[in-house]
């Protein structure tokens, strides 16, 4: 019988609690020896929570709620904690001044996302540690950069960007959370020249790089993984004359340099949402199991390596 290690691969999660938590029980449930999350962990928005008087009024992807008790108010932070966001309990006043002090916004918005991250790196200490599934998190490009010393302090999770490190006792991962430059300019994005040196500086410390694993946020250039709806200088789709939206290759050419050169065993990549799918680099096997987390649905990867070769995988949604 071959000798398997099976990954369970996640990305783009956005800080959505129940995708994170169902992955923590996919791993379980598939018995995956290796559990990877890709990149883009935090969530993108806070929501305020305002106290008036015995009540708590919010408002919710445009529906306005009145939170009579404890309960209600719990149940609605549940709710915006599956859509990836964040409840901030504060007055109209307060939120007001935070809305015109961008700093002062980056700083609580930054608290509440480490807070969270703190309860999910805990939440994998509880869950998965006592079933020995080496676990990796990892930020992406759109994270606050710096929110990997949050898992840094467990003695568990790894937090492996722009590191070589172990897989298994026959394999490498290579990690890393950047991505070349988007129309947003996220805190993690860069130019190409940029990325493809800090790639390539990484591929130099693999010991055998053909049993190596890259686990890249951003997806290689003119690959089925890549492709994303155009936008405009205001950052709206441009549509096609029959109304559908024209779509492009927007993936990275030094992630596409890279796998060239090294042709690692496969490369796990996320990013870009709407591309689930498979490709192929020369005998690099290319994989994006898609994101769908504003719906709380969990969509991973699941794959299976021999030493020398991907045995097999498949997309799995919960």
């Amino acid at each position: 019988m071959k000798k398997l290690t099976r990954i369970l691969f996640v990305s783009d999660i956005h800080g959505s609690t129940p995708v994170f938590m169902k992955a923590l029980s996919a791993a379980h449930a598939y018995k995956a020896q290796v559990l990877i999350h890709g990149g883009d962990i935090l969530g993108k928005y806070m929501i305020p929570f305002y106290k008036k008087g015995n009540v708590v009024e919010t408002e919710i992807l445009g529906t306005k709620r009145v939170l009579a008790n404890e309960k209600e108010v719990l149940s609605a932070e549940a709710d915006v904690a599956r859509l990836g966001a964040y409840s901030l309990l504060t007055t109209p006043e307060d939120w007001a001044e935070l809305v015109a002090n961008t700093e002062k916004m980056n700083g609580v918005f930054y608290e509440q996302a480490a807070q969270r991250l703190r309860s999910w790196v805990a939440m994998a200490e509880e869950k998965v540690k006592p079933l020995g599934i080496k676990t990796f998190l990892n930020i992406g490009n759109d994270d606050y950069q710096n929110a990997g010393s949050v898992i840094e302090n467990s003695d568990y999770v790894l937090y492996p960007n722009n590191k070589v490190m172990p897989l298994d006792e026959d394999h490498e991962l290579l990690s890393l959370g950047n991505a070349n430059m988007t129309p947003w300019k996220c805190e993690g994005d860069m130019e190409e020249d940029e990325l493809f040196k800090m790639l390539d500086l990484l591929a130099s410390k693999l010991q055998n790089p053909k049993r190596s694993v890259f686990n890249l946020h951003c997806p290689p250039v003119d690959t089925s993984i890549d492709v994303a709806p155009l936008l405009d200088g205001q950052l709206r789709p441009i549509f096609l004359p029959g109304g559908d939206p024209r779509m492009d290759h927007v993936g990275s050419t030094a992630v596409r340099r890279v796998i060239e050169k090294v042709q690692p065993l496969a490369g796990l990549h996320g990013h870009i949402h709407e591309a689930k799918g498979v490709d192929k680099i020369g005998r690099t096997q290319l994989y994006n199991p898609g994101s769908e987390y504003t719906t709380g649905l969990l969509n991973v990867l699941l794959l299976n390596l021999s030493p020398d070769k991907v045995e097999s995988f498949m997309f799995l949604t919960a």
